[in-house]
């Protein structure tokens, strides 16, 4: 991870390393930590590819649950 200070924070890193554990290896979401971890992007420019920008997105709406409900339940408006 050189080049990309955001992704030099110890918190950044312990999370890309996670989703990269967690996630199988032909998931999006694997790919983006992947590639930010390798350095073969930058965090900035990872985010912003469309691959990685839709899956980005799914997580992000699917963690928007309505208080009491479990992640997954995403409430969509």
């Amino acid at each position: 991870m050189t080049g990309d200070p955001m992704a030099g924070d110890p918190m950044v890193a312990a999370v890309l390393r996670r989703l990269r554990e967690l996630r199988p290896a032909d998931d999006p979401l694997h790919a983006f930590a992947a590639a930010v971890l390798s350095g073969e992007a930058t965090l900035r420019a990872a985010a912003g590819h469309p691959a990685f920008e839709a899956a980005l997105t799914a997580a992000a709406q699917d963690v928007e649950h309505a208080p009491g409900e479990p992640p997954g339940r995403a409430v969509r408006q």
